[in-house]
């Protein structure tokens, strides 16, 4: 069961690494808002308001 060796392939390689880090930064940045968004709704309000109660 070897396994066929791998061929160098020309191409442009620069821009496609470019487009790449182009795609996982969108997708950082998107994760990333969506996560903070949901925080935001479902803890961020309730620990402020409590720390609001606890201060009178």
């Amino acid at each position: 069961s070897k396994e066929p060796a791998m061929t160098w392939v020309k191409g442009n390689g620069v821009n496609e690494t470019m487009e790449l880090s182009k795609l996982l930064h969108k997708e950082a940045t998107n994760w990333f808002l969506k996560f903070i968004e949901g925080a935001l709704d479902a803890g961020f309000h309730t620990s402020k308001e409590k720390a609001d109660d606890t201060a009178d």
